[in-house]
């Protein structure tokens, strides 16, 4: 799912919504849209300006709690495994073979711009501009 969300319209929207955004911070915003839902997840990968619409990302604006950002969801499946097994070796070489043979991006995906230009980012993501800029 998160790998579908690989793009550089979303992680400008990101970066904006964050105040910065590097490659680990990006997967760990990809991996918590997953825990907005559905909805929120395949709106956001589909028009990012969309977030703005997104309960956490106003209070964010406003400087008020919230953080989209989940890094835990990186681990969770490997922690149920050891939960429940009491090992993780045969879970971490099962996802070897797996992601070893998934067809992953390489970069990300879609038109970027330099998220610093603030004219060009108001233009592409008008509503979260208002909230951040």
């Amino acid at each position: 799912m998160t790998d579908s969300a690989y793009r550089r319209p979303l992680w400008n929207a990101a970066y904006l919504i964050e105040g910065g955004c590097g490659d680990d911070g990006f997967m760990d915003f990809r991996s918590g849209l997953v825990l907005l839902g559905r909805e929120v997840f395949t709106r956001a990968v589909a028009d990012p300006d969309s977030l703005a619409a997104v309960p956490t990302v106003i209070r964010m604006s406003r400087e008020e709690s919230g953080w989209i950002g989940c890094e835990a969801l990186h681990y969770a499946p490997r922690n149920a495994y050891r939960q429940v097994m009491g090992e993780t070796t045969s879970f971490d070489t099962a996802m070897e073979t797996a992601v070893g043979s998934m067809r992953r991006p390489g970069a990300p995906t879609g038109a970027g711009w330099d998220v610093e230009d603030d004219d060009e980012t108001r233009r592409r993501l008008p509503r979260l501009a208002e909230l951040f800029l």
